[in-house]
């Protein structure tokens, strides 16, 4: 029906990218509030370099329609992910998984419980149902190197932590990429706080158990 030629545009239904496209004109003032946020955390400035990838570079550039309307944007984006991740049977749009870190983020918002609650039932919810085929591992793992550049500590603990769910979930598509995977968790452990080192020993403890990894593992 999407491609049919005799269906005018309007009554044709909308793609997941077309949706997504749109939201993405709406979320330039969240991912700039990210941004700030994350150089607030960080232990030092963010960097222009490839290993020190700020939030806002993950989101592109854009005029801001406000932060409200950021806002509530979220909240809608929320909700849509957390339906497509419900009705969605086949393989997982990998561009969904790029707003990870803005979830993350927001995971920790203390103005408004709406968004906050919003941001982390999605991130738990939708990354324990998310189907990876092994076409796609390596571009996932791509995204999670990406992810845990961020300067922003909050914002690492929780991906550490969705990280491993989503790889627990999709074991099989991650074969030939466990010890990768298992590298990067482990390399958590020596950031400075503490509650990134936790977060990732959970994670490779968690690696160990599931036979993921193993305790002679050169991580």
């Amino acid at each position: 029906m999407q491609n049919e030629e005799g269906i005018p545009a309007e009554f044709r239904p909308y793609t997941t990218d077309a949706v997504l496209h749109a939201f993405d004109g709406l979320l330039t003032d969240v991912w700039e509030e990210a941004r700030r946020g994350e150089s607030s955390e960080g232990s030092a400035a963010p960097s222009d370099s490839p290993s020190s990838v700020s939030l806002y570079s993950m989101a592109g550039n854009g005029e801001s329609e406000g932060k409200k309307a950021g806002r509530l944007a979220l909240k809608s984006l929320t909700q849509f992910i957390y339906t497509y991740g419900a009705q969605t049977l086949g393989e997982t749009s990998l561009r969904i998984l790029n707003y990870m870190p803005l979830l993350a983020h927001f995971n920790f918002d203390q103005g408004d419980d709406e968004l906050r609650n919003g941001c982390a039932s999605t991130l738990r919810d939708f990354l324990s149902s998310i189907f990876v085929v092994r076409e796609s591992a390596e571009k996932t793992v791509e995204l999670f190197e990406r992810f845990l550049s961020t300067d922003s500590w909050k914002v690492r603990m929780v991906l550490i932590n969705e990280i491993s769910t989503l790889v627990f979930s999709n074991s099989y598509a991650f074969d030939d990429h466990r010890e990768r995977v298992g590298r990067l968790i482990a390399s958590q452990m020596a950031h400075e706080r503490l509650e990134v080192r936790e977060s990732a020993a959970v994670a490779v403890s968690l690696f160990i158990h599931s036979g993921d990894g193993s305790i002679h593992c050169k991580w």
